[in-house]
């Protein structure tokens, strides 16, 4: 053996060796283990949410949200959230679908959703152009596909105000619930820029507010009060002063209702001690009844019952005003009056088509408001 062949096989010698101690020094084992992948086979399970409830109608967009219980892969259409488990929706027209969603092992699940609650139509003002000037009566016809919710008919000019005295209203059929405390202001008419309303008595300002009516409380019985009302723009300038004198009641309240076919019981309470005789006037819209009660009970309060004349025809559409005058030592002192329906007249509005009229001179401002919250608007001016 050469000298070359001694050193190779020297080498190959000290590398097995070292090798050999390397493996025993360290004893390293490999081990293979397999693992038995089971597959998820559970169902896909839901709720369907939506920022407006379907029991509403709106005229806004609807948010469908879809809650699962595991992660999906993603619906065209829809965003689905980080974890996968949330897929939304902005719908803004109604729509029925059925999609289908996958986890994913596969599993899968159709999903039905409808939204039939949105309604972007305005409500119909039929019968009237805006801005026009009519020279008679106006009819006014309104309607919608989903049903009306309110009607508005603003009578706006110079600033015109009605008192808890004002209890005549054949249109409506108010009554009224006077005390001997309070006293209400109304606005029935104003100018078109009005704003909102600051609110005076015996020229103490009392507070301001957008509402058409204020009440007046810690008044004296059978005291006249001076009212103003001023009408305010949305710069706060004032458009228009108005003012009326209002005398507070000799009773503490007067109630009207109707207690079967034809019969109605009128009750006047917290009567003045200085009342001695109440005359009562039932007027219908065929004839009157007249009623003397000469004597006042102890407890100051007095109640008087109606029989009707008759309790059909026009009648069953009609009302009573009741009138009560209230007399001391033979003069007349105070009147007490409100009315009640035997059988309301008013269409319903929900849905279909609403009349209403307009008889008088003035300008008026018209909002139809639909159940959804759509509205429509217009002006006209009567003028006979």
């Amino acid at each position: 053996m050469n000298k070359a062949k001694k050193i190779v096989f020297i080498l190959i010698y000290i590398i097995i060796f070292f090798s050999v101690d390397v493996f025993a020094k360290y004893n390293c084992k490999y081990e293979l283990k397999a693992y038995k992948l089971t597959r998820d086979t559970s169902e896909i399970t839901y709720t369907i949410l939506r920022n407006i409830s379907e029991d509403e109608y709106t005229n806004q967009d609807v948010v469908l949200t879809i809650d699962l219980n595991k992660p999906v892969y993603e619906i065209d259409g829809f965003t689905i959230s980080e974890d996968r488990k949330k897929l939304s929706r902005t719908i803004s027209e109604n729509e029925e679908k059925i999609i289908e969603v996958e986890d994913i092992s596969g599993n899968r699940k159709e999903i039905t959703y409808t939204v039939n609650n949105i309604d972007k139509i305005p409500p119909e003002i039929i019968g009237v152009e805006n801005g026009k000037v009519y020279n008679s009566n106006v009819t006014l016809e309104y309607k919608d596909n989903i049903g009306i919710k309110n009607v508005i008919v603003d009578k706006y000019s110079n600033l015109k105000l009605s008192v808890n005295d004002d209890y005549y209203d054949t249109e409506s059929y108010k009554g009224t619930d006077l005390t001997d405390t309070t006293a209400n202001i109304r606005v029935v008419e104003h100018p078109k820029n009005t704003k909102y309303y600051k609110y005076y008595i015996n020229n103490q300002f009392k507070g301001e507010t957008t509402n058409t009516q204020y009440t007046f409380t810690g008044l004296k019985k059978g005291t006249t009060y001076t009212i103003k009302v001023e009408a305010i723009d949305e710069n706060k300038n004032v458009l228009q002063t108005a003012t009326r004198n209002v005398k507070t009641k000799m009773f503490s309240k007067i109630s009207a209702t109707k207690n079967s076919s034809g019969t109605f019981a009128v009750t006047l309470t917290g009567i003045d001690s200085s009342i001695d005789n109440v005359v009562a006037v039932a007027y219908t819209n065929l004839n009157n009844q007249n009623a003397t009660y000469p004597s006042i009970k102890s407890n100051r309060s007095l109640s008087v019952t109606f029989t009707a004349q008759a309790v059909t025809g026009d009648v069953q559409n009609g009302y009573y005003y009741f009138h009560l005058q209230l007399y001391d030592n033979g003069n007349l002192v105070d009147t007490a009056c409100c009315n009640v329906i035997f059988k309301s007249t008013t269409s319903s509005s929900t849905p279909g088509n609403t009349l209403y009229k307009l008889v008088s001179n003035g300008n008026y401002q018209i909002i139809v408001t639909d159940l959804a919250g759509n509205k429509t608007e217009k002006y006209i001016t009567i003028k006979k």
